[in-house]
């Protein structure tokens, strides 16, 4: 058969474009690969990056950032837990409570009283121990970020010691792949624990580190 033939063109342009095609076919295959992954790691946005403040938790909390903490404000002053807050030597953690971890159902003042009453008013001197307790359990005697150090391995449990002490006063911290800590999430804590994930991260003072919550944790009962 003659090589000028209109049959041997077409042949020889089509084994010419078939390994072009599936060159061309791999690599979209590999981008669509390596964008899937880009997918899954994506910094979320709102994940608060870290904030640097000069000033104290305890100055934080007074200024009434978005009117969140008047009743954390009012329980310290009302404790005479200023220093706890203000003048610890090394520094902390402290997961400071928005005031709907006081009001909503089934939370701090809730389990205090066994009433819907929300006034710190009205709490008798047993039930401001108790409340004194509370606070105490949400200040962590660590420095804890939500990056690497100490939380090295992701969805690991790491244990802390709060400012309560004794077995009682161990909070487990872990992070996700998206940085976002988790409170008694560890099935090694009593079986009264209360866990759960924190809202914003790396609030940092000169006194420490700050993580916010719209919600209560515990190991034991308060």
């Amino acid at each position: 058969m003659s090589t000028n033939s209109p049959y041997v063109a077409a042949t020889n342009r089509y084994t010419l474009a078939f390994p072009l095609l599936l060159l061309l076919t791999g690599l979209i295959t590999l981008s669509g690969c390596d964008l899937e992954r880009q997918r899954q790691f994506e910094f979320d946005p709102d994940i608060a990056p870290q904030v640097t403040f000069d000033m104290t938790a305890l100055d934080f909390i007074r200024s009434h950032p978005a009117d969140d903490f008047n009743y954390l404000d009012s329980a310290i002053t009302l404790l005479g837990m200023e220093a706890e807050y203000e003048s610890n030597p090394d520094p902390r953690t402290y997961i400071l409570l928005k005031d709907a971890a006081f009001t909503d159902r089934g939370d701090i003042l809730q389990q205090i009283t066994g009433a819907t009453d929300t006034s710190l008013d009205s709490l008798d001197g047993e039930q401001l121990e108790r409340l004194r307790y509370v606070l105490r359990y949400h200040i962590i005697e660590d420095y804890i970020e939500n990056g690497f150090d100490p939380l090295v391995v992701v969805y690991r449990d790491y244990f802390f010691q709060s400012l309560i002490p004794g077995p009682e006063g161990i909070v487990s911290v872990n992070r996700d792949d998206r940085f976002r800590l988790g409170i008694n999430q560890s099935d090694d804590l009593q079986g009264t624990k209360r866990g759960g994930r924190l809202g914003e991260h790396n609030y940092i003072f000169t006194n420490g580190v700050a993580h916010l919550t719209s919600r209560s944790f515990r190991n034991a009962l308060y």
